[in-house]
């Protein structure tokens, strides 16, 4: 795969379970495009409930124990310098501004990102669901495995 992005991205939670699952069928992949990440190429943010998310994952569906789970993470983001964006007091209301866009189906959670990421300055998502992105106004949602 030749990547073709550059620039700020956040990092959905999909990216990182295929990055740190070898038997994933995007493990090749993902592995290029953090290798894009050290390069320089790639500005890598992720959200502070991404994390949360991948532990949970981790822990849960690949029975792997808390300290290893923390070690893991604390590892990865340290090892690719990754931006860890936060929430702001005021990211409620821009939560507020992004959820009547909603569809049927959606994960709230998602839009609360969404909301995160506007509030960060940050536009773009790296995420092979981008579905879940598609109707959040102000973001881009990429696959970058397409």
């Amino acid at each position: 795969m030749t990547s073709i992005l550059s620039g700020k991205w956040v990092f959905d939670s999909n990216i990182f379970i295929y990055f740190l699952d070898q038997s994933s069928p995007f493990f090749e992949q993902s592995k290029t495009l953090f290798t894009d990440v050290i390069s320089g190429k790639i500005k890598a943010y992720c959200g502070q409930q991404n994390i949360i998310e991948v532990e949970r994952i981790l822990i849960q569906r690949y029975k792997r124990t808390v300290s290893e789970t923390i070690s893991k993470i604390d590892i990865l983001i340290k090892e690719f310098s990754f931006q860890v964006l936060t929430p702001f007091p005021y990211t409620m209301k821009t939560f507020h501004s992004v959820i009547p866009s909603i569809t049927k189906g959606a994960d709230v959670f998602d839009y609360y990102l969404a909301a995160t990421m506007l509030d960060n300055g940050i536009n773009r998502i790296l995420t092979v669901n981008t579905k879940d992105f598609s109707k959040i106004p102000g973001i881009e949602a990429v696959n970058p495995f397409k």
